[in-house]
């Protein structure tokens, strides 16, 4: 049993701790009045090795993969020994192969069926096309005979083809095929085994982070996407994480997001649970379609840390204390996030948020931007 901790603040275990995603949700746990001096367990397998040296959490724990046989007998020895309070999963395989999983303590994780769908783009689309919610496309691409298989989707070039497999991230097999000729060679090159070919989406790019506590929305949180880390070095221009962002409100999204889980709700037989993210795209026409339904909140987590609206603080009190967490509400959405910051990132450093990002003529002074006043960045080494 662990002992050494204070018994007012409790013992949080997150799971995919050296992650982009873990590490900023854990910033924005230490910008938390009510958890940010919680003793925070870091567990991984550490193939970053650089988590290990940040001193962002308090222990950190290595953990075998989600898919072996000694995973649940292993975080289970661990949740006893720390006298773990409540876990939180932020890999989305993670999440698939701990839920409906006993662990003694709350975790927040969606329901298996609820996950089986959510994970699975193909039935994600055929869920939400007919409903005008998500692009026309088509699934499994074979490199043998993808130019009948375009032919009979009714698809026309350009096309976005994708990995369609669960728990798949950054980008992989991503590429804006303009043509058969190109989209033979990438399927050749790749050999994924589960490609997706959508129609080309060409408007703005947004994830719409969503708390749900069964069926219930209570918090959410709007970005958009406006370029990405070491965009050159893949061919589709999308690593899979931010170099910038904004944070905005955008009724559509929110709107088109609601139903499309409102959807997974109705073909899965459950409700809603746990912390999940949209991705969307708009047409040309400006509306907003899914492009992916993610399992877990992404990298930018951490930027949503307001002190009256902290996602990270949300996530925990919803484990925690469900009777603390209001409903979503716009008004205050818009109170706390309404002057739309600026996100900026990179490869090595954390999250930042700045009020404007406009630089001047050449040979001009660059004034440094200036962070919204309620930003703490909490990047170095804390105050022990």
């Amino acid at each position: 049993m662990y002992s050494d901790r204070s018994t007012a603040q409790p013992v949080l275990l997150v799971l995919g701790a050296a992650s982009p995603t873990g590490r900023s949700l854990t910033e924005a746990l230490r910008a938390s009045r009510k958890y940010g001096n919680a003793h925070l367990i870091g567990g991984d397998l550490f193939e970053n090795a650089y988590a290990t040296a940040e001193e962002r959490y308090d222990t950190l724990v290595r953990m075998p993969r989600y898919d072996t046989t000694e995973h649940v007998q292993i975080l289970r020895n661990v949740i006893e020994r720390y006298d773990v309070d409540a876990c939180l999963v932020l890999a989305e395989l993670e999440v698939i192969a701990l839920s409906g999983v006993d662990l003694g303590i709350p975790t927040l994780l969606p329901d298996p069926a609820f996950c089986r769908v959510a994970a699975s783009k193909q039935q994600v689309f055929s869920a939400l096309q007919p409903k005008g919610l998500a692009p026309r496309y088509v699934n499994h691409l074979s490199a043998d005979n993808a130019a009948d298989q375009m032919e009979r989707s009714g698809l026309r070039f350009p096309i976005w083809v994708r990995s369609a497999a669960s728990g798949t991230t950054s980008g992989v097999g991503s590429f804006l095929a303009r043509s058969q000729s190109q989209l033979d060679t990438w399927l050749g090159v790749t050999k994924l085994p589960d490609i997706q070919a959508a129609e080309l989406l060409p408007g703005r790019n947004w994830a719409c982070l969503m708390i749900y506590r069964d069926g219930a929305l209570r918090a959410f949180g709007i970005y958009e996407r406006l370029a990405y880390l070491m965009a050159r070095s893949a061919p589709s221009g999308v690593t899979g994480n931010i170099s910038k962002g904004q944070i905005k409100f955008d009724q559509s999204v929110l709107d088109v997001s609601l139903r499309a889980i409102d959807e997974l709700e109705r073909l899965s037989g459950t409700k809603a649970h746990g912390f999940l993210t949209i991705d969307l795209k708009e047409t040309s026409g400006g509306q907003p379609l899914v492009t992916e339904v993610n399992l877990k909140p992404v990298a930018c987590v951490g930027t949503f840390c307001h002190q009256d609206l902290n996602l990270a603080e949300i996530f925990v009190d919803c484990m925690l204390d469900s009777h603390a967490t209001p409903s979503h509400r716009v008004e205050q959405y818009l109170q706390c996030y309404g002057s739309e910051p600026i996100i900026l990132r990179d490869v090595d450093g954390g999250c930042l948020l700045v009020d404007d990002v406009s630089l001047p003529g050449f040979g001009e002074e660059v004034r440094r931007p200036v962070p919204p006043s309620w930003w703490v960045h909490r990047g170095r080494q804390r105050d022990r």
